[in-house]
């Protein structure tokens, strides 16, 4: 059985890589995307600018995005239709719950920052479909990219307060139209 998760590094020169972070880090943030409805988790919103396929567009990450989905086990994702594309700041000391986005979606989320200590954690957990055992770990890794079915649950560790202030992951979820084969 293959792995719901598939990590692919290097895909992006380093250039291109420091031209997305600049991208980022000029972008407008606003408070609230939530991951969960439950009322006790409502208090911590994160911070995240909505992105449009335009804007993806202009970053120049798509072909980057198609690269690492040619290969893929989720391939028939990236024709289907993208739904949302988050680009989330995290920083030291935020909460952040375990949250699953449904069978239907395949996220392609990709880590942003230019450097990353091992000691500032901010690691991706994934976790079984009880929420009681961490399945797989991906280290922050500077120019990761990382798919993942949308059905699999997974949360951020949060960053130490030792590393940078700000944290930058792009988050886009495709969905699979109800017809089609993946």
């Amino acid at each position: 059985m293959k792995s719901p998760i598939e990590v692919y590094d290097n895909l992006i020169p380093f250039t291109r890589r420091s031209d997305f972070y600049i991208f980022a880090k000029n972008s407008t943030f606003q408070i609230g995307w939530l991951d969960s409805e439950e009322h006790e988790k409502q208090a911590y919103p994160c911070l995240h600018s909505n992105f449009s396929v335009q804007d993806l567009e202009r970053m120049g990450i798509l072909p980057y995005v198609e690269k690492a989905f040619q290969s893929s086990q989720y391939k028939n994702f990236f024709k289907e239709k993208i739904v949302s594309i988050k680009l989330n700041l995290s920083k030291p000391g935020d909460i952040y719950y375990h949250h699953a986005h449904g069978k239907d979606f395949c996220v392609a989320l990709y880590y942003i920052n230019l450097d990353w200590k091992t000691e500032w954690a901010g690691e991706t957990l994934f976790w079984d479909k009880l929420y009681k055992k961490i399945i797989f770990t991906s280290p922050y890794v500077p120019g990761r990219m990382v798919l993942f079915g949308g059905g699999v649950p997974h949360s951020i560790r949060p960053q130490t307060f030792l590393g940078p202030s700000f944290r930058f992951t792009l988050s886009i979820f495709f969905q699979r139209n109800a017809d089609a084969k993946a």
